[in-house]
């Protein structure tokens, strides 16, 4: 059976049958899930525990929550690393390295433009002022050094 991010159309359906499912077992009114919680659980999550998952969110949300279910309560509840990325989250990209990827550069120069794009930030940033720049980069000297001479800095 494939995992249930391959599934999407299915998870209304499971999320309906184990909010039943618990509601009974619990003698509980039925949870319900507002359309941006319902969006969520369908389009953005990837239920990386798959059915198990789902099925002990549903639960937790039974024992813990009367009546609706929003969208920041579901998101509080899932980890962080089981979102699909949304276009609106993906930053834009600097025009120089969308020119590269357009022109179907490789992930070496793609990498090493925003290698080079971020240590020109960092020390405009730090007024150009190398201990703070590669501070603020997180790079050990020796490597800073070696950047700054790859990229003719």
């Amino acid at each position: 059976m494939p995992p249930l991010r391959e599934r999407q159309e299915d998870i209304p359906l499971l999320i309906g049958y184990f909010i039943r499912k618990y509601a009974q077992e619990m003698q509980r009114d039925p949870i319900t899930f507002s359309m941006d919680a319902l969006e969520r659980a369908t389009c953005h999550y990837l239920w990386p525990g798959n059915v198990r998952e789902l099925q002990n969110t549903i639960e937790r949300f039974t024992v813990l929550n009367d009546g609706e279910i929003t969208d920041t309560e579901l998101q509080n509840c899932l980890p962080k690393q089981g979102y699909r990325p949304r276009q609106s989250d993906i930053a834009i990209l600097d025009p120089e390295i969308e020119r590269l990827i357009r022109r179907g550069e490789n992930v070496t120069a793609v990498t090493e433009a925003v290698e080079k794009g971020m240590i020109l930030t960092a020390l405009d940033k730090c007024d150009n002022d190398h201990t703070r720049a590669m501070e603020k980069l997180g790079l050990p000297r020796a490597t800073f050094y070696r950047r700054l001479k790859q990229y003719h800095i």
